[in-house]
């Protein structure tokens, strides 16, 4: 289970490299790679207190696996719901102030990932001072994301791609929510609520997904 927490934070971060890249200069990824740096030092101080075991501890509980999984599915239908609200004001006539400001919105999954690495960096590197371990995990972080934020840009120069690649992301960590549910439910002892819940879940989740592809295929269809 801890592989595909891992593809879901990976995730994460390709969605917070892409919205860095949404910026017209390069303040811009300057300020998203500065920001993971800052939150991994912001996060030194409560690491050296867990064991390095945590997130295993975490994963073993299913009722945490639940909520990690109903946040999942919070983040990445916001996503796509800003997704759409972004393209719209893309090629609107007219800009919406209030719609830019939606790409200024970090995610809570971002703020998971740089958590997650910076533990497994200090429990991999024991005996090593943590300062300086908290140190280059935040420069490392914020190097890495300014990097792969400039190479996304420049490589899809398409703000349009960039924008549709993300939408394609959210419907991914979606996707992997659902299976975080069905990994819950399969090492579970089988009981008729879970089933149930299970399945409204799956629903709920198709549902979204559903939705939110006729929005994008009304969009597209609008626009021609």
């Amino acid at each position: 289970m801890e592989t595909l927490f891992q593809l879901i934070l990976i995730l994460a971060l390709l969605k917070y490299c892409l919205k860095a890249g949404f910026f017209s200069s390069w303040r811009g990824i300057l300020f998203y790679s500065l920001f993971a740096g800052i939150i991994a030092l912001a996060f030194y101080p409560l690491i050296i207190l867990l064991e390095s075991k945590a997130f295993e501890k975490v994963l073993s509980n299913p009722g945490q696996v639940a909520n990690i999984a109903v946040l999942i599915t919070f983040e990445a239908l916001g996503g796509l719901l800003v997704s759409i609200a972004m393209l719209d004001n893309l090629f609107a006539e007219r800009k919406r102030k209030w719609k830019k400001i939606l790409k200024l919105t970090p995610g809570v999954l971002m703020i998971a990932a740089v958590f997650y690495i910076e533990l497994k960096v200090f429990s991999n590197f024991p005996g090593r001072p943590f300062p300086l371990l908290a140190a280059l995990t935040a420069v490392s972080l914020s190097a890495s994301i300014g990097l792969i934020s400039w190479g996304i840009k420049k490589g899809m120069p398409d703000v349009e791609g960039r924008y549709e690649l993300k939408f394609l992301t959210n419907v991914l960590l979606l996707i992997l929510a659902v299976v975080l549910n069905a990994a819950l439910y399969g090492s579970a002892p089988a009981r008729a609520p879970q089933v149930a819940l299970l399945f409204q879940t799956l629903g709920f989740l198709a549902l979204a997904m559903a939705g939110a592809f006729a929005g994008m295929v009304i969009y597209r269809i609008k626009r021609k």
